[in-house]
């Protein structure tokens, strides 16, 4: 990634590491702020703007671009394409006057030292114009059918799972800012968190509250009053009721939201993932926050128990399909093939993690995604293949009474606009299993 000032380029760079090397776009972010630690916090935060709203609406990007284009730009004029889209972001979606996005991505493109750059300056131009001329028609059929800012292959795979009704009230959502929601480590500093944060409750004990700033300048942050996950990730660890003074076993642990809440209950938590980068994190947050756990640096098929655990949190490695809104590059960065791959590991490690329970212990399974594949027909063919596995139904009581957060077979199911009057939440599935057994 280049090393430079300039907000456009260094979000060029971003969205080429994103779609043309597969890079996660936080991995991106984070390797262009590095490599231009002078930037401004205003640069920064344009930067992070651009691109976060370029890829939450690049699929209706890409559909009006195509309709431009007498015919696909080459393999070689990828980065052209990168440029328009970048241009095109400004003039749909961000406060920029038309000529300016269209004169600094033309002159962008004109200076490159890339093949065919004085050919293709011309044909920008004409597609960005294009775009300025469209611009009420394309937001206008946008907000008619939502859908379109995702990738066409999620889109019908998503009609087909959840529905045309479904698809479209989680396409609104995914539209748009994501709020921030913290989750106290004493629920009882609600009432005084809340002016200073400017937020409000929307679950015991979390708050949410707009995007502002640095997450690290906001009140209560440097006091370990609280940690940053959504309200819907905050759920699963919740289904083992009271924890103070039990072990519980946290797989796939890091970055350890699910540790924190666990252990700010009272639990003596085993927190266990094989990413030492991540657990340095969450050994980061457990001393802001004034937590303790045991930190295990493991693939959880390598770690074995040598007694069983009476609470197992299995936060499984998924498609992350939940998460769009906060990650809108997972839709371009997953095919449909990750999700049977990912699919597969899932149920071996939904098994390994079941041999680890003891007999009457409890085991929560999770994943962020909306996949029936990697949620519901993991817990059904686990069921079937595990006669001594019980489900054990989660209760409205448990969730504020929101019923409508529970499946027909009584596990937790999340949806984007769950929750929209307030904001919306990712998509989330937890299963709560039981082993039977003499204890």
């Amino acid at each position: 990634m280049a090393k430079t000032s300039d907000p456009r380029i260094i979000v060029f760079s971003i969205v080429e590491a994103v779609l043309d090397k597969k890079v996660p776009l936080d991995e991106a972010l984070e390797t262009a702020f590095s490599r231009n630690p002078d930037l401004e916090v205003r640069d920064k935060a344009l930067v992070k703007h651009l691109s976060t709203t370029l890829f939450r609406h690049l699929g209706a990007i890409d559909s009006a671009m195509g309709k431009m284009l007498k015919k696909p730009l080459p393999a070689r004029a990828a980065w052209v394409r990168h440029w328009i889209r970048i241009g095109a972001t400004q003039i749909l979606f961000l406060n920029v006057p038309d000529h300016a996005a269209v004169n600094t991505t033309v002159n962008e493109i004109s200076k490159a030292k890339r093949s065919g750059a004085r050919v293709f300056k011309n044909l920008a131009n004409a597609i960005l114009r294009n775009f300025v001329r469209s611009q009420k028609d394309i937001l206008g059929d946008l907000e008619k059918n939502p859908e379109k800012n995702l990738p066409p292959w999620l889109r019908i795979h998503w009609e087909k799972s959840l529905g045309a009704e479904d698809l479209k009230k989680i396409a609104i959502v995914l539209s748009t800012q994501p709020p921030l929601d913290v989750v106290l480590k004493n629920p009882k500093d609600a009432a005084a968190l809340l002016h200073p944060l400017e937020a409000k409750e929307v679950f015991k004990g979390v708050l949410r509250l707009r995007p502002r700033g640095l997450i690290k300048a906001l009140p209560g942050f440097k006091d370990g009053k609280w940690w940053a996950q959504d309200l819907a990730a905050s759920l699963p660890a919740r289904l083992f009721g009271d924890v103070n003074g039990k072990a519980v076993l946290d797989l796939c642990a890091a970055p350890g939201g699910k540790t924190l809440y666990l252990a700010s209950r009272g639990a003596k938590v085993i927190a266990v993932d094989k990413s030492r980068p991540r657990l340095e994190r969450l050994k980061e947050n457990l001393a802001r926050v004034g937590l303790e756990a045991t930190i295990v640096c493991s693939d959880i098929f390598d770690f074995a128990a040598g007694k069983g655990f009476g609470a197992i949190l299995l936060d499984a490695p998924c498609s992350a399909t939940g998460t769009l809104r906060r990650h809108p590059d997972v839709a371009y960065l997953r095919k449909e093939r990750d999700i049977l791959r990912l699919a597969a590991l899932q149920g071996r490690m939904l098994d390994h993690a079941f041999s680890l329970l003891r007999p009457g212990g409890v085991l929560v399974y999770c994943v962020c995604s909306l996949e029936a594949s990697e949620s519901e027909d993991i817990i059904e063919a686990f069921l079937k293949a595990n006669s001594s596995a019980q489900r054990q139904p989660v209760s409205a009581r448990e969730l504020d009474g929101h019923k409508e957060w529970i499946t027909t077979d009584g596990d937790l199911r999340t949806l984007p606009y769950h929750l929209a009057e307030a904001g919306g939440m990712d998509g989330f599935y937890a299963a709560r299993l039981v082993k039977s057994g003499d204890v």
